[in-house]
């Protein structure tokens, strides 16, 4: 049997399920406001795509710009999904932003050696990008016996999740009062939420890649697709390790 060592579910009741997680000796390791600022085109053509440029903040103050793609790679039947993602601390350098830029197409321009938050939005502006939405999200994260952790998240337009990682899932599950058919698939909040404004459907994700693999590859993005495919199928041409988290 396999074992999960995470699984995530939308409850209706969280603070009934938070004091269970406390009754069975979880301690409160720390609560985070988060707000990540998403960049597109009016068109939604990178959401669309499946690519993510956001700006991340936490507790008010903007941390970092984060670029990131879903891919699909057939040659890895077991798990063909792989997040390539560019986390940049701020300020951001020039060298980070023109390699974004390039992937989008977009021609080089004058952009200063570091960029701070207010500096890289407006160059996000004149090249025409909006912020298209945002996800806005307060967790509180426990520390649980056996190692197990427990994260209780409020998402504005989406609701409560909990969220349990560790090897001891299973067992927690009953102790919670969490149902076994209740688990929410492989999808992050930011899938949720484009689905619920009806830019993305799941229903057909899937589908699609299995009759187009590179369906959501931007033009100029060809070439480092194939870096990354030839590193999955050989690891010794591996660019990187595949970072594989939800989306």
């Amino acid at each position: 049997m396999t074992r999960e060592n995470e699984v995530k579910f939308q409850v209706s009741d969280p603070d009934l399920i938070e004091q269970r997680a406390k009754d069975l000796g979880c301690v409160l390791e720390s609560e985070t406001e988060q707000v990540d600022r998403y960049f597109d085109y009016p068109s939604f053509v990178l959401s669309r795509h499946l690519h993510g440029l956001r700006i991340r903040e936490f507790h008010g103050a903007p941390q970092s710009c984060d670029f990131k793609v879903l891919f699909y790679f057939p040659e890895r039947p077991n798990d063909p999904w792989y997040v390539d993602e560019n986390v940049s601390d701020f300020p951001v350098s020039r060298e980070c932003l023109v390699s974004i830029f390039k992937r989008l197409g977009i021609s080089n321009r004058s952009i200063g050696e570091e960029l701070d938050p207010i500096e890289l939005e407006k160059v996000l502006l004149g090249e025409k990008l909006v912020e298209a939405f945002r996800i806005t999200k307060t967790r509180r994260k426990y520390a649980c016996p056996e190692g197990m952790q427990i994260l209780f998240d409020y998402v504005k337009e989406l609701g409560s999740f909990v969220e349990l990682e560790g090897s001891h899932c299973q067992a927690y599950l009953s102790s919670l009062g969490l149902p076994e058919d209740g688990r929410l698939k492989r999808w992050g909040y930011t899938s949720l939420l484009l689905e619920s404004k009806g830019i993305f459907n799941q229903g057909n994700f899937k589908p699609q890649f299995e009759r187009s693999p590179m369906w959501n590859v931007l033009p100029d993005e060809v070439t480092l697709y194939n870096a990354i495919k030839g590193g999955i199928v050989d690891p010794s041409q591996r660019r990187s390790q595949p970072h594989l988290q939800t989306f």
